[in-house]
């Protein structure tokens, strides 16, 4: 009985956490007459802190989160969400936006605790169960929050600023429900890690606090050493690696692509699009169950047509003047790239110890935000670029993913030739 009320109160806290009918407006509301912000200004002084922040935090709390039992990480979570939404609603100077940056990337970076906490107070039969429930919950929140907005902004009944009030109060809500949540008291620890908008899935860590704690040093030290000892964890992990750090990027920055567009009078469809984007990824993910496909001996050829048609669509976005050729590439880039981040994960699952899970999906991000900082550094800081050159140096950047990749199905089909000649 306590387990299932603790479920409920985690699955509250998932939908309330995720529903944010501002999100999808972040641009056109910090580059109103109620901010008065420029475009510019947004992506080159404001949105690079959230990847610096998320980078430089993530390692932390990866390591802390099983050692604090949960709660105070999941309390984290909220407060900084809180914080991210004060700052939006009463900032007022470029210095309050890039805080708000910080902040919300320590919100990013803490959302491992909400996969987590769950385990730790149920028995391992429900895994299974609670899995559901609380990804459920998350896209049901997402779902909730981009539809709703959308119909706010398209029926005038809220501006962008309400949207922010209004998201001001749920997480706020989201708070006082972290707080309600029980302190871990079993040390066993149970780890998920979830990358849907930043490319995890949840996989659970079965081990005791005791002996993580006795080989964790050890097990960070030898994580480089076992991602490379299988061929197939290291490619795939390569792949996550470049992929999600582009993905990233593409995400972070599509909102100052779409703005000046938006400006000339084109459709603000924002939410819909964000709407559409996760269920579209949602069924793309779920269908991967009845897809019949051996994605780690076709792992070449799947690297290989991603990146080629990833590198397609964002220079399409680069390109084109209507929003809505740049709508559809962005929901067809995205879905592609959540579909095969589920099949990564599912993939590398397969050749690897359950304690492993966690320690390589974290190290996996760990490179691909590593990347995505350097990526962002260059383009906003060291080549001064405006946003759409940037989506065609994103283009270029997986179209060289897409060189590299053909260069090794080159050379391991001629590898495997000669080893049958032989």
């Amino acid at each position: 009985m306590r387990s299932n009320l603790v479920l409920a109160i985690v699955c509250i806290y998932g939908i309330a956490k995720e529903f944010r009918p501002a999100t999808p407006f972040l641009t056109p509301f910090l580059v109103s007459e109620e901010k008065g912000f420029t475009n510019k200004e947004v992506y080159k002084q404001m949105y690079p802190f959230w990847t610096y922040s998320y980078l430089l935090v993530l390692i932390p709390v990866f390591i802390l989160t099983d050692r604090l039992k949960y709660k105070p990480v999941v309390v984290l979570e909220a407060l900084s969400l809180t914080a991210t939404w004060t700052l939006l609603c009463f900032g007022t100077t470029i210095r309050h936006m890039q805080i708000m940056q910080i902040v919300f990337g320590i919100a990013s970076a803490s959302r491992i605790a909400y996969f987590s906490y769950i385990y730790a107070v149920v028995d391992k039969s429900q895994f299974k169960k609670v899995t559901s429930y609380i990804r459920s919950s998350a896209l049901v929140g997402k779902f909730l929050a981009y539809l709703s907005a959308q119909v706010l902004i398209l029926t005038s009944l809220a501006d962008y600023l309400i949207l922010n009030f209004i998201t001001l109060g749920i997480v706020s809500i989201a708070l006082v429900l972290s707080l309600l949540l029980p302190t871990v008291q079993r040390p066993k620890i149970l780890n998920r890690i979830s990358a849907e908008e930043e490319g995890l899935h949840n996989v659970p860590l079965t081990e005791t606090s005791e002996l993580q704690d006795k080989h964790s040093d050890k097990s960070q030290r030898n994580i480089v050493m076992y991602i490379i000892s299988d061929s197939t964890v290291l490619i795939w992990s390569i792949w996550w690696a470049l992929a999600s750090c582009g993905s990233f990027q593409v995400a972070n920055y599509v909102q100052s692509l779409w703005e000046p567009m938006q400006k000339e009078g084109q459709f603000v469809g924002n939410g819909f699009v964000e709407c559409l984007n996760t269920l579209t990824s949602t069924l793309l993910t779920f269908s991967l169950q009845y897809i019949k496909f051996d994605w780690s001996k076709r792992s070449e050829l799947v690297f290989f047509s991603s990146s080629l048609t990833s590198s397609l669509l964002l220079y399409g976005m680069a390109q084109t003047s209507s929003i809505w050729i740049s709508y559809l590439f962005y929901i067809i880039n995205s879905s592609l790239y959540q579909m095969l981040m589920a099949a990564a994960t599912d993939t590398i699952a397969e050749k690897i110890e359950s304690r492993r899970y966690s320690q390589i999906f974290g190290f996996n991000t760990f490179l691909a935000l590593l990347l995505q900082s350097i990526l962002t550094f260059t383009v906003n800081h060291q080549l001064d670029m405006e946003i759409r050159s940037q989506f065609f140096v994103y283009s270029v950047y997986f179209g060289a993913i897409c060189a590299v990749f053909a260069v090794y199905c080159v050379i391991s089909r001629c590898v495997k030739w000669f080893s049958k000649e032989s």
